[in-house]
Order: C-alpha cells, then structure tokens, then sequence
C-alpha cells in the first residue's frame, strides 16, 4: 500500500459518492487534504469525521466549480495553506441530470437547461479544475516524483449508454482532454469511468482505482481512461 504521507492532494465532490471515499481513502494514506464540494455543510462534516477517525490535515473550501475564480483561489489558498505544491488532484464533482432516469433521459427528453448544467459542471468544471491545478503541480521528471491528476467521467461516453446523453457528449471531452495533456504534460494524467457489474459498484471500489492512480506506484500510466465497470464493456 503506497504511502502518500506528506503530499498535499486536492479532491472536488469530496462531501459525498465518490469524492467522500476517495477522501476518506486519502487521509489513511496519510496525504495532506484539500477538500472542495457545493455543499458546505456537508464538506464540514467529512472534514471533522475524517480528523476524528484518522488525525487527517483537512482543508477546505466550498464552492461551485463551474465558478473559474473560486476554483483558482481555492488552488492558490490550498499551497499557501501547506506551504507546498500540489502532488495530486482528484477532480470527482459531477451531476446527473433529474431526467436522465433510465427511460426518461433521451435526446428528446432533456432540455436544454438541463443539458447545459449538467455539461457545465461535468465538462467545464473539470477545465476550471485543470487550469487551476496545473501552474501549481509539483514537477517531476520522467513520471517520476512528479504530480498526478486524475478526472472522473461518465462510463457513457465510452460504450454509449442510451439514456445520458450529456455523459456521452462530454466524457469523450474530458478524455481527450487529459490524452493530449498527457502528451504535453511531465504530470501524470488518468481518468476514471465508473459503471455498474451485475451488482451497484461500491463509491469506494472506484476511489480505490482513483487513489492508486495518485500514487507513485502508477508511475508508467499516462493520459489514459481507466473503465471501473464491472465488465459491463465484455456484453456491449
């Protein structure tokens, strides 16, 4: 189990799913945290649970991070706070769209409303993210003791599920984004693409995937997006 004692890591949708655990995970790694979320109460709470339970450094900042501004002074105020870069950034904020129920969210369904919220925060709000982090990432070199990012995107834009069509548009964006950072970047980039098994995956089996993708031991993984599907792909 590698240890992350002593690196500062930044987790958006940290007050819940995925984000908590991915938290949670974190802190027994013993990795100084940031935690972002909207919800601020909620943030609170992880915040003190997690200092009870594992004597975890926490600091957080709640914010929408489709706000550009709030996402970059949440940066900046996290490497004041620690006095050190950034070693690794999990960016786990992201929606569902209230229609988006299995036969409701179809391309005539949704509107456009709906559509654009949910775009801006899975889309736009990962690339507030980046920009945000990268200026601040501790640098490496031959992804070796370099930083890492990962992104959290839909597993609908890669097998296409009929019934999210906002995730089919912009996990193919995210994607593409971190292929092409990955290629220009000395940070490590990784994406994570959860979905179901014959059972519901567990919040924490994917920031399992999500934590060792922050890790040193992933060191050779670069600008790729990693399926936590259960197998789903094997019967598309």
């Amino acid at each position: 189990m590698a240890t992350l004692a002593g690196k500062v890591v930044v987790v958006t949708g940290a007050a819940s799913g995925i984000g908590r655990a991915t938290a949670v995970l974190l802190a027994e790694r013993s990795a100084l945290l940031s935690l972002s979320d909207v919800n601020e109460a909620a943030l609170a709470t992880v915040k003190s649970e997690l200092e009870k339970s594992t004597n975890a450094k926490v600091f957080t900042s709640a914010f929408d991070v489709r706000n550009q501004e709030a996402t970059h002074a949440w940066i900046r105020d996290t490497v004041a706070h620690y006095g050190q870069p950034i070693y690794g950034a999990a960016n786990v904020a992201g929606v569902v769209g209230p229609s988006l129920a299995m036969e409701k969210g179809t391309i005539r369904n949704i509107t456009d409303q709906e559509f654009d919220w949910v775009s801006d925060i899975n889309m736009k709000g990962v690339l507030n993210c980046l920009r945000a982090e990268l200026p601040h990432m501790q640098e490496g070199k031959d992804g070796r003791n370099g930083g890492s990012i990962v992104n959290v995107a839909s597993l609908a834009g890669l097998l296409g599920v009929p019934y999210d069509v906002p995730g089919i548009i912009d996990t193919p964006q995210v994607v593409g984004i971190e292929e092409k950072l990955g290629e220009a970047s000395a940070t490590l980039f990784g994406g994570v693409a959860p979905g179901p098994l014959a059972r519901r995956g567990d919040a924490s089996e994917v920031a399992e995937a999500i934590v060792f993708l922050l890790s040193p031991q992933s060191s050779f993984i670069n600008g790729v997006a990693l399926p936590i599907e259960g197998g789903w792909s094997c019967s598309v």
